[in-house]
């Protein structure tokens, strides 16, 4: 499945690799309450965003499916590897448990 990442700075990747999702993440460890977030986008318009806070939400089409605060790096990683493998339905039950 094809993703793109947008990078919380504007920067972004298209079918981005393990690294750049990584270093994606790591920019979040700078507090910048203008630019509070990061995400990765399939091409049927889910999305995983993922915030400094530790919030993630998971979107389809800019509606708000599911939620979650305090969520890892090591867990938002998980799950945009996830979206990147299309199981959109475990990113669900993760994000609900």
């Amino acid at each position: 499945m094809s993703t793109g990442l947008v990078t919380r700075w504007g920067g972004g990747e298209d079918d981005p690799t393990l690294e750049q999702l990584r270093a994606a993440l790591a920019e979040l460890d700078t507090s910048d309450i203008e630019h509070p977030s990061t995400w990765l986008s399939d091409e049927d318009g889910w999305t995983v965003d993922v915030y400094e806070t530790g919030l993630v939400i998971f979107t389809h089409k800019f509606e708000d499916i599911c939620e979650r605060r305090g969520v890892s790096r090591d867990e938002a990683l998980e799950l945009w590897l996830l979206l990147q493998q299309g199981k959109r339905d475990e990113i669900r039950q993760r994000l609900s448990a």
